[in-house]
């Protein structure tokens, strides 16, 4: 008997499918609603989801922590 079919539920965040893809040691995993096949999660998605947000904080902290214009 092989093991059960891991799956992401639709609201789970990034992060914890991320934690759980890493944790079964998995490249993919489906994305399910009410036992509905609605996508699939991938590596690729979770490395592109991290630097948008790296790229997010960035620019929040930036824009928080930039010198104001000197005006003489």
């Amino acid at each position: 008997m092989g093991k059960p079919l891991l799956t992401a539920k639709r609201e789970m965040r990034v992060e914890e499918a991320a934690k759980l893809m890493a944790d079964s040691h998995v490249k993919k995993l489906p994305v399910v609603d009410y036992g509905k096949l609605v996508g699939m999660v991938t590596q690729t998605d979770i490395v592109a989801a991290s630097f948008s947000l790296v790229t997010s904080l960035k620019e929040m902290v930036r824009a928080r922590y930039s010198p104001p214009d000197f005006e003489p």
